[in-house]
């Protein structure tokens, strides 16, 4: 099962998330210093209010949410993880998970553990007010028995996926679909290029630059056949076409 929440940054309650920091004493374990943690929680200590018609409500402290771009983000998503990742332990100990950042990962050998190791996450994620994204989340079993099992959680089953670039299978069939449809999107791009009037040696330039960039990302960790790379490079031969007949023709003279 995978695991993504809406707006993760934007919900955290920052109140609870400080007083946790106090109660894991993480000046000492995730060498986060003080010296960073106070000016940080002084920061959030704000009142806003809004004027309407040329009136102002009564001001509203802010205890929700830190501050988007702000990449101090990271380190606070990080320590949260970790303390889901000791509430699980405690409440579901037969299920893994690991964290990334804001996508949490769980693996059970039996569905119903699984299925309480969910249950055990909404009502952590009840405690900092976050919510599950239901279209960025899945679940998938290696055999049809425990996909149809997951089924009523509501979540998508899925037999593939893709990930970080390449293509995760849950079944003996090997399914890379995802991946060779990241390169038949490029056909509006191959049109532009080929009526481009732009340099010579910049079309080339933008080959590996955006089109395989694009094409190939993650390639290293898919099984594909040759005929995707030939594929490709008809496309790009067809969009170069002038070009190359122009090289051609010099050599001829």
């Amino acid at each position: 099962m995978a695991v993504n929440f809406v707006k993760v940054f934007n919900n955290i309650k920052s109140p609870q998330w400080f007083k946790l920091t106090q109660h894991l004493k993480l000046t000492q374990h995730l060498k986060l210093p003080k010296r960073i943690l106070k000016p940080w929680q002084r920061f959030f200590s704000f009142f806003t209010s809004f004027q309407v018609h040329n009136h102002l409500n009564e001001p509203l402290k802010s205890d929700v949410g830190f501050t988007e771009g702000d990449p101090l983000n990271m380190p606070a998503m990080v320590i949260l993880d970790w303390a889901l990742y000791v509430y699980q332990v405690q409440y579901a100990p037969l299920t893994r998970t690991m964290s990334f950042i804001n996508n949490i990962s769980m693996m059970s050998r039996q569905v119903m553990h699984l299925v309480w190791a969910f249950f055990s996450l909404r009502a952590f994620l009840e405690l900092w007010g976050l919510e599950i994204n239901i279209n960025k989340s899945y679940t998938w079993g290696t055999i049809p028995q425990t996909r149809a099992m997951l089924g009523p959680l509501g979540l998508r089953v899925v037999k593939d996926v893709s990930e970080l670039g390449g293509s995760l299978i849950f079944s003996a069939a090997a399914r890379v679909r995802i991946f060779l449809k990241r390169g038949s999107r490029l056909e509006q791009k191959w049109a532009r290029l080929r009526i481009s009037k732009a340099p010579s040696s910049q079309k080339l330039m933008v080959l590996p630059m955006i089109f395989w960039a694009s094409a190939l990302h993650g390639a290293l960790g898919c099984v594909f056949a040759k005929n995707h790379l030939y594929q490709l490079r008809k496309k790009a031969v067809a969009a170069l076409a002038q070009i190359l007949y122009s090289g051609f023709r010099f050599q001829l003279l």
